[in-house]
């Protein structure tokens, strides 16, 4: 347990946050730890699903 902390350059606070489900903190800690897991991908995917999701709601405000 002290290796996670250390690897993705978090507290062991920030770790028992994540843990816990706290939303708290900057997305990139949350990016820090997946990319200490090797999901950085599945971060960065749903970044793309943020980005379209809020086109979609531009072009329903332009109805």
């Amino acid at each position: 347990m002290i290796q996670v902390p250390e690897r993705a350059d978090i507290s062991q606070s920030i770790l028992h946050l994540i843990e816990h489900g706290k939303t708290s903190m900057a997305m990139g800690t949350y990016f820090n730890f997946l990319r200490m897991l090797g999901k950085q991908d599945d971060f960065l995917k749903l970044m793309e699903d943020h980005v379209l999701e809020r086109k979609l709601q531009y072009l329903e405000l332009l109805k």
